[in-house]
């Protein structure tokens, strides 16, 4: 009884989340109809705050889904992924926000074996999240830069950023759920980006670093087994 209840919960709540998402899609495409019609916009871009603001809001109910998957143990994590499809499909979904803050997103995809067993929809979530934590996580125009190679028979995922930095002694803390840095400048954040990062990579066998400096940015290295059969 207790089981079907959770089953019944957890299904409204994924939900109520896609009815959610469907008005932030209608005021999303109706600024993009309205930016069209208009000549001069002014200093003051309101469409690419709306824009902005959409694709936030948009990218925090998707993180609400697949947390609600990752901890599913029915979801399936055995599927051919292509690391370099699902970066770009993280990257072209945060374009809004990133032209919001003036960002440079740079990346240099130099793995020549970038195929790993995994869910791509999580993935995408979760390279949603980094990209995102080093657009809010900055003081000055976001500047990131992704990069991926091969190292053994893994690839890594380099995401670096000029970021406000983690100091050293919060490297662990970050990955806990629900746990927040100390920061009163930032505090909008749920406490679950860099939980649900580091659960989905762990459970398909790769693992989580940061290097940090404070004031000066973060590189988060993301270390993935390769699938070594040909497809």
């Amino acid at each position: 009884m207790n089981t079907e209840n959770k089953i019944s919960k957890d299904e409204i709540i994924v939900n109520i989340i896609h009815e959610l998402k469907t008005p932030i899609t209608t005021i999303y495409l109706v600024s993009q109809t309205l930016r069209n019609n208009f000549d001069d916009i002014g200093e003051i871009n309101y469409f690419d705050i709306i824009d902005e603001e959409c694709s936030t809001m948009s990218n925090l109910l998707d993180r609400l889904i697949m947390l609600n998957k990752i901890e599913d143990p029915k979801i399936q994590f055995d599927n051919n992924i292509n690391i370099h499809d699902v970066l770009t499909v993280a990257v072209n979904s945060m374009k809004a926000t990133l032209k919001g803050k003036k960002g440079i997103l740079t990346e240099y995809y130099r793995a020549e074996h970038f195929i790993v067993k995994g869910n791509g929809d999580l993935l995408i979530s979760a390279f949603r999240n980094i990209i995102q934590n080093s657009i809010i996580y900055c003081n000055t125009v976001p500047e990131i830069t992704i990069t991926t190679y091969n190292e053994n028979n893994d690839i890594v995922l380099l995401f670096s950023d000029n970021g406000i930095g983690i100091e050293e002694k919060y490297y662990d803390k970050v990955f806990d759920k629900y746990y927040k840095i100390p920061d009163k400048k930032h505090v909008d954040g749920t406490g679950l980006g860099l939980y649900y990062v580091n659960k989905n990579i762990r459970r398909l066998g790769g693992s989580v670093v940061i290097n940090s400096c404070v004031g000066k940015g973060t590189t988060l290295k993301i270390t993935l087994p390769i699938c070594l059969t040909k497809i």
